[in-house]
């Protein structure tokens, strides 16, 4: 392989050479062989190109073409910077550029404006035989997920941030276990007005399950800081935290208690949590995906070129198209591992749980954008 007239160190190798040790008594020519590593060049989900020093373009993958909107024939010659960014220069985070001034490999997160999505780029520095920097292998890799994700997780984080420290909590005064005094915050929180909240008893707000520990608190009068599961008005059952002390009151000992309800905090943890677990597949997902596609559509090729030049009787011809099939099903489900979007998970044996895919894979690109 060449660029600008340079012959590189590192070639692919011959067909003789790489079926030398084979069995198979099938070897494919130089043509079908070219074919062959253009099937696994294409297989990539990333979008791949081929670099020289001058930014033009030697050589792209499929994926890499569709984001230009072009052939890769029709790509080939041309500036990068002018079919993917409609620029007439390089970006300035361009990792090539870097490349071209020290010859290192270079990795950057980029968005592209034009394709609306997150990039993870990398750039690896191909040199001739005379050791002169030749160009360089382009891979773009489509983030915007995962980008999505750790924006939801960081908004997640602020939301907890903001809520732990507001100080906006109901107030109430009580002796024993009867309310004197309550603010409106409370008021509010429980449902009730503030005239209905006086003289009543506190166990009435507590869930039936959570009044032993409350009735210890006050034969013991502890003061403290306690959880509860409370009862609104409407009966509707959610949790508090209760900063609970002992003041003067009017000439009295009473016990005053700050009540933050916490149903927004466990709302935001669940939600950290689930989009923590949904980091993980995704990264799981892509790793696998990228590493599924490449060997399997060499296999298609290879089982192609064995179909077409070798006479194979009824039942081998079967099995063959039993083979194919099945390699077409793996494909469906590595692109649909690719679109997961959410964390949603289905009963297995042994009383485990496994990522249900159909769930957590949106069906097409509308759906996606729904998620």
């Amino acid at each position: 392989m060449k660029i600008d007239g340079k012959q590189l160190r590192q070639t692919l190798p011959e067909p003789d050479d790489l079926f030398k040790s084979s069995a198979s008594t099938v070897k494919p020519s130089k043509d079908e062989f070219k074919h062959l590593w253009q099937l696994a060049f294409d297989a990539s989900p990333d979008m791949i190109s081929i670099l020289d020093i001058n930014h033009r373009i030697v050589a792209v993958n499929q994926a890499m073409a569709d984001a230009m909107a072009c052939s890769p024939e029709k790509a080939r010659g041309h500036h990068c910077y002018k079919l993917l960014h409609n620029s007439d220069r390089p970006p300035m985070a361009c990792p090539h550029l870097a490349l071209l001034e020290d010859g290192k490999m270079h990795q950057s997160e980029i968005y592209e404006e034009s394709l609306d999505k997150w990039m993870l780029v990398s750039v690896t520095p191909i040199y001739g035989t005379n050791n002169e920097l030749a160009g360089s292998i382009h891979i773009a890799r489509d983030i915007t997920q995962q980008k999505r994700s750790e924006q939801a997780q960081r908004e997640s984080e602020e939301r907890y941030h903001h809520l732990s420290e507001a100080t906006m909590e109901g107030v109430l005064l009580s002796e024993e276990s009867t309310i004197i005094a309550a603010n409106q915050v409370l008021a509010d929180m429980f449902g009730y007005s503030i005239k209905e909240l006086s003289g009543m008893n506190m166990l009435k707000f507590v869930a039936p399950h959570d009044r032993g520990r409350l009735i210890e608190s006050l034969r013991n009068r502890l003061a403290g800081i306690y959880s509860f599961d409370c009862i609104r008005k409407d009966g509707t059952v959610f949790p508090i935290e209760a900063h609970t002390r002992a003041v003067t009151y009017k000439g009295s000992m009473v016990y005053q208690t700050a009540i933050r309800d916490l149903t927004e905090q466990r709302r935001v943890e669940k939600e950290r949590n689930r989009h923590e677990r949904l980091q993980g597949v995704l990264e799981m997902a892509g790793a696998v995906c990228h590493e599924i596609n490449q060997p399997l559509m060499a296999l298609q090729g290879f089982m192609e070129i064995l179909a077409s030049k070798v006479e194979l009787t009824e039942i081998a011809s079967k099995k063959l198209q039993q083979m194919n099939e099945q390699m077409d099903r793996i494909k469906k489900l590595t692109t649909k591992l690719m679109r997961v979007a959410k964390y949603e998970t289905k009963p297995y044996v042994g009383g485990e749980k496994i990522i249900d895919i159909d769930q957590a894979a949106p069906e097409d690109d509308d759906a996606m954008e729904k998620v």
